[in-house]
């Protein structure tokens, strides 16, 4: 672990030299820059996210501990995006697909139930009328 830790920024170092080389110092140094505003940018945003959840979760005595993990994943990627190098910022996306991916298969969940409660309603709807066209004609 001692060895990543001391490795790592000599590989950032060496991946952002390189993209220099690559294409030009300047674009090397936007590419920081871009990347640093939007590591603080999700940063602020996840934060200010979390802190209205555990305030909403201790009004309400419930724990929403995926979602929780969910959020502080996302302030994990943006406290990646802020260093700056290639690797850390690969990381990041790596943290932000997989968070993505969770709340899609939750959205997706909510969607099921949503759906099976509208062809419920659906299929109680045309009970109803049924019934209506049966009353009129008995009358």
């Amino acid at each position: 672990m001692r060895f990543i830790v001391f490795l790592l920024p000599w590989l950032e170092l060496f991946t952002l030299i390189q993209l220099g080389i690559e294409t030009s110092a300047l674009t090397a140094l936007m590419y920081v820059l871009v990347t640093l505003f939007l590591g603080l940018a999700l940063l602020q945003r996840q934060g200010r996210e979390l802190f209205e959840h555990l305030r909403e979760s201790q009004r309400t005595g419930t724990a929403g501990a995926q979602v929780l993990l969910d959020r502080m994943a996302l302030g994990l990627a943006g406290l990646l995006f802020m260093v700056p190098g290639l690797i850390t910022d690969f990381a990041a996306l790596v943290v932000l697909v997989e968070t993505i991916t969770d709340l899609i298969v939750v959205v997706e969940e909510s969607l099921e139930i949503m759906v099976q409660i509208l062809l419920w309603l659906r299929h109680f709807h045309l009970v109803v009328e049924v019934v209506q066209v049966t009353i009129t004609e008995v009358k």
